[in-house]
């Protein structure tokens, strides 16, 4: 009986490990198609920046023998062809979402997908435009405490008609929609989200495309017992016609230092480079985000009293007031990939490249 025990044991072991293996080969297999499909893109439109054969030999060895696989090898194909060069040290998405954030997130890795719970997680206060949560059918104020069906209306409504619905596990944009007093019922919304208040964007964001609100993203990390610091972000521009940014319709623009200066190059969706607002004409190179140390210092200190995660996605809004609030944050596969391909390598020194050996 013990014996057979133990072949059942090992028999469940391997199955576990296979079912890994061919959860792995999917998720790379996908990645390698879609970097594949955004290399020829860019070499498409710039032929000169295609690399050499010596070049692709030596990212696939970087990949292999330094990452742990080739096929690691796609999106830093990518990176070298939207930079010009190969650069040590580069993150591949796909080896940052299959081994770098399982292993340094831990049990915190979804946390962020929970937007009815970012306001208690994160102790952002005041900072994000909370207004009333529904969970699990019942409707709960910023306060934590019940609210009737009655109140519910006059809290989400009480200083403007409109506001923003987002659902759990909701992202770029997706399970976001806006809601009107008097045009859309509320309680016939399914799910378990959050209503934030409307916001409005600085004038400075405004030049670019003033029909949305313009995202910022800013990346810390925060290594074991360290203070959480800078690495890396970007802006998400919108385009005319709707009031809600969508990353499959949006322009991405690098921020190229902890002093918010923008990079020449942005990006739409596709990878097309582009380096002003196709409708209103505007260009960002050189230019730097006001007052942008203080975005920075909002997202550190949230997570400095965070430690969980060691690395967090914030999107925040830059307001018209000036001020800057935290629209949600991205634990789970926070987006680093066309900041690497900008501003990399972001993340030198983190001894990320040797976790796959773990």
């Amino acid at each position: 009986m013990r014996g057979a025990t133990r072949i059942s044991k090992l028999a469940y072991t391997v199955s576990q490990w296979v079912d890994r293996r061919v959860e792995d080969y999917r998720y790379d297999d996908i990645h390698q198609r879609t970097a594949e499909r955004v290399y020829e893109v860019i070499c498409a439109q710039h032929p000169g920046r295609r690399p050499a054969e010596s070049v692709l030999r030596r990212i696939d060895a970087y990949a292999r023998d330094v990452l742990g696989s080739p096929t690691f090898s796609g999106w830093l194909r990518v990176y070298t062809a939207w930079d010009g060069e190969f650069q040590e040290g580069w993150i591949p998405d796909n080896y940052f979402g299959r081994v770098v954030l399982p292993a340094i997130q831990g049990p915190a890795l979804p946390l962020g997908m929970y937007k009815t719970l970012s306001r208690r997680l994160t102790l952002s206060g005041d900072l994000l435009p909370d207004l009333a949560y529904r969970i699990r059918g019942q409707w709960v104020g910023i306060d934590g405490q019940a609210l009737a069906p009655s109140e519910v209306e006059d809290v989400v409504f009480e200083h403007e008609p409109r506001a923003v619905v987002k659902l759990d596990d909701s992202n770029q944009g997706k399970g976001v929609q806006l809601i009107e007093r008097g045009q859309d019922d509320l309680f016939a919304l399914a799910g378990d989200f959050v209503v934030q208040r409307m916001m409005y964007q600085h004038e400075w964001l405004a030049r670019f495309n003033p029909d949305n609100m313009t995202t910022i993203r800013i990346t810390t990390v925060k290594p074991p017992g360290l203070p959480a610091e800078w690495r890396g972000g970007m802006i998400k521009l919108g385009f005319s016609g709707s009031e809600i940014l969508r990353s499959a319709d949006s322009i991405r623009l690098a921020i190229m230092d902890a002093e918010g200066l923008l990079g020449e190059f942005g990006a739409l969706h596709d990878w097309t480079r582009i380096t002003k607002h196709p409708e209103t004409g505007v260009a960002w190179g050189g230019q730097k985000i006001p007052d942008f140390e203080r975005a920075l210092d909002l997202c550190t200190r949230l997570h400095d009293g965070f430690p969980h995660a060691t690395v967090i996605g914030w999107d925040v809004a830059m307001e018209r007031s000036g001020d800057f609030s935290l629209l949600e944050w991205n634990t789970l596969h926070p987006g680093i990939v066309y900041s690497e391909a900008n501003a990399g390598p972001l993340f030198r020194g983190l001894g990320w490249e040797d976790l796959w050996k773990e």
